[in-house]
């Protein structure tokens, strides 16, 4: 059994002064193997961070199956939403401020989950320590974060949204802020950590090199999964060629598949020797 299965996922935002309905995602299909690195790439407005937060808890679906490991997601309330994000999930973002408080020294940063746990204080000191010593931050355990770089600082979230051993690491956008050389740094950091903890992490990007470094690289383009590889086997995105069939029948073409054809044309669907041919004639 996969470790999160999602099926037809669809999230439509509603605008409360005009009532306009936009579609954030189209019947998303995706499934992930416990402790998977993969990575979700796409442009702006595609629906890749919409996936991130209802993945996170932090919204809800408007439809569709959502599972991570045994919790059902889209049938959680507001209180169970709250307790499996604090127990579950650990999150990592573009912006620093969003994963640190910048008035506290790191140390007590990476504590805080743990304080919201009620772990013990010697237990709390014992795992941050270890933590910022596997992100190369432990000379810099009492610093605050603005005497950090930016590498750092995003290192020192990253211990963070580890401390309490979470099921599921979510990370969006982390290198967004770094140059390439401390992003790279970064994922090398994040690839052991996902490694040694065998934690489940999904990373959303719009950075082929970011995505790169991941185990898999999933492409969402409209709010519909596109198509999907293990990252060693492409150079680029335009060597995808794998991608989902949902319950319906319905397959979603690689974008750069899309744009080689005419569009709202017929196309013959036959098979041959356990195959699947697709046929578009001129």
């Amino acid at each position: 059994m996969s470790f999160i299965e999602i099926q037809d996922l669809i999230k439509i935002y509603e605008s409360k002064e005009t009532f306009i309905r936009v579609p954030a995602l189209r019947g998303i299909e995706l499934q992930v193997k416990k402790g998977e690195f993969i990575s979700i790439i796409g442009p702006s407005g595609s629906g890749k961070t919409t996936l991130l937060l209802i993945l996170a808890g932090m919204t809800e679906p408007s439809a569709g199956y959502v599972r991570v490991d045994d919790i059902q997601i889209d049938k959680l309330d507001d209180t169970q939403r709250a307790y499996y994000r604090r127990n579950h999930v650990g999150t990592l973002w573009q912006l620093p401020t969003r994963n640190l408080i910048w008035e506290l020294p790191i140390i007590e940063n990476v504590e805080l989950p743990m304080r919201l746990l009620g772990v013990t204080r010697e237990e709390r000191k014992k795992r941050a320590k270890e933590l910022l010593k596997e992100v190369g931050l432990e000379h810099r355990i009492e610093h605050k974060p603005p005497q950090l770089s930016g590498g750092e600082v995003q290192r020192a979230g990253l211990a963070t949204a580890l401390a309490h051993q979470p099921k599921l690491l979510l990370a969006d956008e982390p290198t967004g802020e770094l140059d390439s050389h401390t992003a790279e740094e970064l994922l090398i950091y994040f690839r052991d950590l996902n490694k040694s903890y065998g934690i489940t992490a999904i990373m959303v990007t719009h950075d082929y090199f970011v995505a790169s470094k991941t185990n898999k690289i999933v492409q969402i383009v409209d709010g519909r999964i596109s198509g999907y590889n293990p990252a060693r086997e492409l150079e680029s995105l335009i060597d995808m060629d794998k991608v989902y069939i949902d319950r319906y029948g319905c397959i979603q073409l690689p974008r750069h598949i899309v744009e080689q054809i005419e569009t709202q044309k017929e196309i013959k669907v036959s098979m041959e020797n356990g195959k699947i041919i697709l046929e578009q004639n001129n």
